[in-house]
């Protein structure tokens, strides 16, 4: 059964993001903005009409076909009977997705970096990032190679940090000895895209367009990952949403995109909410991260998924989501002197003998911080010996290593928990294989020991709406692990999935011709769930 319709977005969508009439509703008389797709050739009249219209970026290029401007409720009839007008999307207000959650220990880098099995890597020489966040803050051991300011329409500036979320994602990712600590990857050059103020407040045209800019100067500026440590509440489906358009254009171009799930897997009680992935983390293009709290030890036995941390399934579109998640509560990393968020939060602040300021957050902003590393590391890998890493190459290597978390259920992990030492050894047996070594057999290598204990890997690929267990990748015409997948520009796992431009799902699926979707799937146990859209297959056993 296909899974991607044939039918045009106003076959199967509405024309306007619920979020508009909230949005509208809300500001009672006052303009909103919005973000409006036009068919070919229809913008000169819908500049007219829109408030302060401007072209952003998305699906890759500044163009007539996206619209940025503000629209008052009497707009809306004219707009929805404009036959050059596909749809009309909230320029919905982003945030980091950081918690305020600080309980437990501190988790400082060197327990990071020990969790991870990578204490010992000195990595990413040869890899950019570009961080889309709050900016960067230069200090030793810290210094972005270019910034930019899309809050002010994409200017290269001084690097800085009002906020002060941006300096502590960076440092995480790419922190040298210089600063104290050690970021996972700490030879990556870093690109700093700014997008939120100095309050943490941003839009999403804005992130469009950085994004946007990371795809069109990605060989000029050496771009090779995008972090998104922030996002929007998700207020339509995927295939309308401009953001996860152009995350998904991004990793179309070759790009890796990790994406923070989100923060909302609490609800007002404390109770579990399923259902709360933000935007852009729904893109199936995505490396989307969840939140695990290591419980300030080395070992995998009592690691726990963050209470906070957003749980799948999608809105709107039913996908498994986070893919993966990893080490984000109590994270120390380098503080931003003077910003918001550290002069702000006095009791976050830490500070080492030597009086260099260090701030500890939590958060799936911190989880894809690190995942962003850990990716560096893995394309790193594979530049000295030639080779690029795809996105979903990435993905796959990521999940498959993945350690389960004991006791969480699939749409909170995902895969499970990152596990860096086994990507990096699976990605490595790659370019082992390709130049005439064997690949090994899963029976005996697939595992990763941490703090003498030794931890079975997952092997297990999450993608879409579909879970499939296997025990084997195979990369291009070369077998790396065993005999049940195939990957290249397209995937094909057995008779399970095949997924290029189009995917299918056939075999095994559970498929739920009228699925239904609630904000909240509340003290929900499951551990054996199938949710509706395409299929969600949980171990071997299916329930409707």
């Amino acid at each position: 059964m296909a899974a991607n319709a044939s039918a045009g977005p106003h076959d199967t969508h509405p024309l306007l993001d619920p979020g508009v009439h909230q949005a509208l509703a809300r500001a009672e008389r006052n303009p909103v903005g919005v973000i409006v797709r036009l068919r070919s050739g229809g913008a000169t009249a819908q500049r007219v009409r829109l408030r302060g219209a401007r072209a952003v970026a998305a699906g890759g290029t500044l163009s007539a076909d996206y619209l940025r401007g503000a629209i008052g409720a009497e707009d809306l009839s004219a707009l929805e009977l404009d036959p050059n007008v596909d749809h009309v999307s909230l320029d919905a207000p982003v945030m980091a997705s950081m918690s305020t959650d600080a309980s437990g220990p501190l988790a400082d880098s060197a327990l990071l970096l020990s969790s991870l099995g990578v204490e010992e890597v000195d990595g990413g020489h040869r890899v950019g990032v570009a961080v889309i966040d709050s900016g960067i803050q230069p200090s030793p051991g810290l210094r972005p190679v270019a910034a930019y300011d899309f809050t002010r329409g994409g200017l290269r500036t001084a690097p800085s940090d009002e906020y002060g979320h941006g300096t502590h994602v960076a440092g995480l990712i790419a922190a040298a000895a210089a600063a104290g600590m050690r970021g996972i990857a700490p030879g990556v050059r870093l690109i700093s895209l700014k997008v939120l103020d100095g309050e943490g407040r941003g839009v999403t045209s804005d992130v469009i367009d950085a994004i946007d800019f990371a795809v069109a100067n990605r060989r000029a500026l050496g771009i090779d990952i995008i972090n998104l440590s922030l996002g929007h509440p998700i207020t339509e489906p995927a295939a309308d949403d401009p953001l996860v358009e152009a995350v998904n254009h991004a990793s179309r171009a070759g790009l890796i995109v990790v994406v923070a799930a989100g923060n909302s897997g609490r609800g007002p009680a404390g109770d579990p909410v399923y259902g709360g992935i933000m935007s852009p983390a729904n893109a199936i293009s995505a490396i989307t991260v969840g939140a695990a709290d290591t419980l300030h030890t080395v070992g995998r036995a009592d690691d726990v998924v963050a209470g906070y941390s957003s749980r799948g399934p999608t809105r709107f579109d039913y996908r498994a989501k986070p893919d993966v998640v990893a080490p984000g509560h109590n994270l120390v990393s380098i503080g931003a002197e003077g910003s918001f968020l550290f002069e702000g939060h006095p009791e976050r602040q830490v500070v080492d003998p030597r009086g260099r300021p260090y701030l500890r957050l939590s958060g799936t902003s911190m989880a894809a911080a690190v995942v962003s590393g850990v990716v560096a590391l893995l394309v790193d890998e594979q530049h000295q010996n030639g080779r690029t890493l795809t996105p979903n190459e990435a993905k796959a290597a990521l999940e498959f290593t993945a350690i389960p978390v004991v006791g969480a259920d699939r749409l909170s992990q995902g895969a499970g928990s990152v596990n860096a030492r086994g990507a990096i050894d699976l990605v490595g047996r790659r370019s082992r294989t390709a130049g005439g070594e064997r690949g090994t057999s899963p029976s005996t290598a697939a595992a990763t020991v941490f703090d003498s204990t030794s931890y079975t890997w997952s092997q297990t690929i999450v993608w879409g709406n579909t879970i499939v267990w296997g025990n084997a990748i195979v990369w291009g015409n070369t077998i790396v692990w065993g005999n049940a997948i195939v990957w290249g520009n397209a995937i094909v796992w057995g008779n399970a999935i095949v997924w290029g431009n189009s995917w299918t799902v056939e075999g095994d699926a559970v498929l739920d011709s009228s699925p239904t979707w609630t904000a909240a799937y509340a003290n929900d146990p499951v551990a054996d769930l199938a949710v509706g859209g395409e299929a969600i297959v949980w171990g071997n056993t299916f329930a409707p």
